[in-house]
């Protein structure tokens, strides 16, 4: 076993409006879909769907990284995987200690290239985008207590006046780009 996220805050309505929103900035067409894993704190894996259905070899990576991910590198939170645009993108999410999807990797590769490299050389790829995505939301925006919320856990977002920070944008073409 890996994370200790609590499992009524792994499967959300925020989750699943932020695994329909990674599908969305993919597609041209507006016609998404995907499949999707996560590990439960208990080992168990739970996987669902949006009109695409994984193959096997799919479901073996994006399972295999989940919970290596987990049990290696959960950061008190939890990782889950998203196939997309049939098969030929990998997306990592990491879930932060209250459910809430924070740092999205994007893999553009499909399940054999994701097989032409040992496991732990994605697990690394994971490891050092969420030290950057860590370094970035943490040090160098420095938000304060009253301009974070807990959105998985319906925690309504903080309506006092804020000063304007630059945000970290990503585009659908994968550049990241700071407004």
């Amino acid at each position: 076993m890996g994370h200790k996220l609590d499992d009524n805050v792994m499967v959300t309505e925020v989750l699943q409006e932020r695994l329909k929103e990674e599908a969305f900035n993919l597609t041209e067409d507006n016609q998404a879909s995907w499949w999707c894993c996560a590990e439960r704190s208990n080992g168990k894996l739970v996987e669902w769907e949006y009109g695409y259905k994984a193959d096997l070899g799919e479901k073996l990576v994006a399972e295999q990284l989940v919970k290596t991910l987990n049990k290696e590198i959960h950061h008190d939170g939890a990782w889950v995987a998203q196939w997309l645009l049939n098969g030929t993108h990998l997306n990592v999410i990491w879930l932060d200690q209250d459910g809430d999807p924070q740092c999205p990797i994007e893999f553009n590769e499909d399940a054999a290239g994701m097989c032409e490299a040992p496991i732990l050389h994605w697990v690394g790829q994971c490891e050092e985008a969420w030290h950057y995505w860590y370094e970035f939301m943490r040090r160098v925006l420095a938000p304060t207590p009253g301009q974070l919320f807990k959105k998985a856990m319906g925690q309504p977002k903080p309506t006092q006046a804020t000063k304007q920070k630059p945000r970290l944008i990503r585009n659908p073409r994968g550049a990241i780009t700071f407004h």
